[in-house]
């Protein structure tokens, strides 16, 4: 595999003429994280966009300002909420809010490509699956068409990989068995049912935002690959050259 990647690292290297940034989505046990590592590893083109951490103080600022931009809203979902939002709903909201303004900047001075996992598609995802049912009222509305906007007009693309029900669901497991990482709480432990469940609820809520997404932008780029038919080398050989299109 790193002798193929290397010559597409020779090959298309010096191609890149403005930065660009495009996120991997997927369902657990589609092989985000792997792809991921795979292209920054073996592209020196390429970058990781990652999320300003709560916990590095350099953040604060950025934090401080996305909080007090959305207190009103907040106040309102606390007032008439099916339960109390929690810490992670709030970090999630507050990233949503202002993170393409940093990745905006980054982009402007480089012209690498800027990988994004577990961004914005994903962070949406969990608020509107498993946050408080007001989240999507009348109090969010206004929000989410903000969101949405900012996000459809930052994104350039969108690497989308899934496969079959039954391959994620035995890659999940086996993932906690072999490495004895935190168990997936929807899928280990329960019938094959209730996580084929989880996995339909959580595909559909992609597919709802990604559709709104290139409805905003009609240019993004969804690069869809079945991660469970295709080897880690296919997928990646893949995305650059669909990535190598968009220069």
């Amino acid at each position: 595999m790193v002798t193929n990647l290397e010559n597409l690292q020779i090959e298309k290297g010096t191609n890149q003429q403005r930065g660009l940034i495009v996120e991997i989505v997927g369902l657990p046990g589609a092989g985000k994280s792997t792809l991921f590592r795979t292209l920054v590893k073996n592209f020196q083109w390429m970058t990781g966009g990652f999320v300003p951490h709560f916990r590095d103080f350099s953040n604060v600022p950025f934090y401080f300002r996305n909080f007090f931009s959305i207190v009103p809203m907040l106040v309102g979902l606390q007032v008439k909420s099916d339960r109390l939002i929690n810490r992670r709903e709030v970090v999630n909201m507050l990233l949503l809010n202002g993170w393409h303004e940093v990745l905006m900047k980054k982009k402007e001075n480089t012209d690498k490509v800027i990988l994004i996992d577990q961004g914005p598609i994903s962070l949406i995802g969990y608020l509107l699956n498993w946050g408080p049912q007001n989240l999507q009222t009348s109090i969010t509305h206004g929000w989410w068409d903000k969101i949405f906007n900012h996000w459809s007009q930052n994104l350039d693309a969108i690497v989308y990989l899934d496969t079959s029900n039954a391959t994620l669901i035995k890659r999940i497991r086996n993932r906690f068995e072999m490495d004895n990482k935190k168990v997936i709480y929807h899928v280990n432990g329960k019938s094959d049912q209730d996580a084929n469940d989880f996995l339909v609820k959580c595909r559909d809520r992609y597919d709802q935002i990604i559709n709104r997404l290139i409805t905003n932008n009609h240019k993004m780029r969804v690069i869809t690959i079945d991660s469970g038919k295709n080897s880690v080398d296919v997928i990646a050989t893949t995305v650059i050259s669909e990535v190598e299109s968009l220069k």
